[in-house]
């Protein structure tokens, strides 16, 4: 016997075919992109662990440089989107919001309580004219100034107190490269065959640079090549989503490419993986069933705040815990962090968006 909704079905209307491609799957914001950047800026805290822990273990650096790309990867995607969605001032305007308030608070709250705290324990002192040169030093976005005199001097990581900052400069440098490629005309009609080949080219470029020279430029250091690598590959899957099936076989088996390119050959990780990250990441966003953090979003929280969270365990002993303990007790005391910036900061900066017209200057 046939189910209600059977009997109930118009016959002469077709059945609706889901739609399978990343596009579809991603559509809206019900997906578990939100989700992905936490577990990202997780594993930056577990990657992290091994050398402010003082850990032996080298390759939990590269498992979080990973991560870091695949935060680039994703921006590209969302950014994209973004940027087609709203006028140039617009898009500007909020990119401004998302990333500078927290960025700002994050820095005034290492100079001026973690560090003053820090300066508390056996061999620290805190120089409080050093932390305000580290706040003038910093504020533009470009970290000029990592320590605090004489604090951090007794840890496994001495004179750093948030390394994690040095990737944003590079982030709002790839949103002002796509606010201008996708303001050009030819570019913004085209986008759907163009900003792939610029994304191949860019990969190129990061590849070039460690062997291959004549795909090298000049005018970009090896870390800018790197990411907008990433950045760019997140871009052209916005624009080649419709046309790319969402396939957690094949997800999983970009997976494995990834892991094996990385060990055999860091060039090519740089030249191949952006794509293969990208669709990795992008499938197991529209495949997930978790929403953690699709109205909350505390990723970028965690992320500014975890490595003076882990400084401040390493002066308390964390080597202690094992570096699995050591990763475990970093995140469990940043999250409420990222939590108090999320809601006291950063969303209450994104309300101020709607004070620039979504469409002016398109």
């Amino acid at each position: 016997m046939g189910s209600l909704a059977e009997i109930d079905r118009d016959a002469s209307q077709p059945l609706a075919i889901p739609d399978t491609s990343l596009s579809g799957v991603l559509g809206g914001h019900d997906n578990a992109l939100n989700f992905l950047r936490l577990i990202l800026a997780a594993t930056v805290i577990l990657g992290h662990s091994a050398p402010l822990g003082g850990f032996p273990y080298d390759w939990l650096e590269a498992v979080a440089d990973s991560a870091v790309d695949g935060f680039f990867v994703l921006s590209g995607f969302l950014i994209a989107g973004s940027r087609m969605r709203l006028g140039l001032l617009a898009y500007l305007w909020r990119r401004l919001l998302r990333i500078m308030p927290g960025f700002w608070v994050c820095i005034v709250v290492v100079a001026f309580v973690f560090a003053p705290l820090a300066g508390r324990y056996p061999g620290e002192a805190y120089v409080q004219q050093s932390g305000v040169e580290y706040v003038v030093a910093n504020a533009g976005l470009q970290i000029h100034q990592w320590g605090i005199d004489s604090t951090l001097e007794t840890v496994p990581f001495p004179y750093e107190w948030n390394s994690s900052l040095w990737t944003l400069i590079y982030e709002f440098k790839a949103y002002l490269v796509a606010a201008v490629l996708l303001w050009l005309p030819p570019i913004r009609k085209y986008a759907a065959f163009i900003v792939p080949v610029i994304a191949v080219a860019a990969g190129g470029a990061a590849l070039g640079e460690w062997g291959y020279s004549r795909f090298g430029t000049g005018w970009m250091d090896m870390d800018a090549k790197r990411f907008f690598a990433f950045f760019a590959a997140g871009m052209a899957l916005y624009f080649l989503g419709g046309w790319i099936r969402s396939s957690l076989v094949a997800a999983g088996i970009a997976g494995v490419a990834i892991l094996a390119i990385r060990l055999v050959s860091y060039p090519w990780y740089l030249g191949v993986a952006p794509f293969l990250l990208g669709y990795l990441l992008l499938v197991l966003g529209g495949r997930l069933p978790i929403r953690l953090g699709a109205r909350n979003d505390i990723s970028y929280g965690v992320y500014i705040y975890a490595f003076p969270v882990q400084q401040m365990l390493a002066l308390n002993g964390g080597h202690s815990l094992g570096v699995l303990g050591f990763a475990a007790v970093s995140t469990a005391l940043t999250v409420p962090l990222a939590w108090v910036s999320w809601k006291l900061v950063e969303e209450p900066a994104m309300k101020l968006r709607r004070l620039v017209p979504a469409h002016l200057f398109k």
